[in-house]
């Protein structure tokens, strides 16, 4: 399954949730984590940059339409340049070379809360597992020059909300 089709089943959010879809049913799992990775994962995620990669386009076309007919003191496509960090932000934690493998990590993390909040596992195994998916993570960061990620196992798991 590519990245794109994959990621539909996985969602991030800002705060770090992370959600599970699997028909009509929902999981949620909540990372702990720094604002600035949570936030970077969520920006990461293949359709949110697929969106703002349409979204860019889309202002971009409708800047060509209407050049020139609102007047210079209007929007014009250097404008949107100087703005091009609100389409795609430079990234600090999460950088290109680790993302995709991040974002699999952290979509294994949900998988496997799912399966502990279902009894396919227990929770020892849970425990042990996710230690190591939060070792996992903090192993590819460091190794990427990155601060480590804070985790506390006592709080790590929120599933069901």
């Amino acid at each position: 399954m590519d990245d794109f089709n994959r990621s539909f089943r996985y969602y991030f959010t800002y705060e770090g949730t992370l959600y599970r879809f699997n028909n009509d049913e929902e999981f949620q799992y909540k990372i702990k984590q720094d604002e600035d990775f949570c936030i970077e994962l969520y920006l990461r995620n293949p359709m949110e940059m697929d969106a703002n990669k349409f979204a860019y386009k889309e202002m971009e076309n409708i800047i060509r339409k209407n050049i020139g007919i609102f007047g210079d003191d209007n929007i014009s496509l250097m404008d949107l340049e100087k703005n091009k960090q609100f389409f795609f932000p430079d990234f600090k934690i999460i950088t290109d070379n680790i993302a995709k493998y991040i974002i699999k990590i952290c979509q294994a993390l949900t998988e496997l809360a799912y399966q502990n909040s279902m009894e396919i596992i227990d929770n020892h195994i849970f425990r042990q597992k996710e230690m190591e998916i939060y070792w996992a993570i903090n192993q590819v960061l460091e190794k990427n020059n990155k601060v480590k990620l804070s985790f506390n196992l006592e709080e790590l798991l929120l599933v069901g909300n």
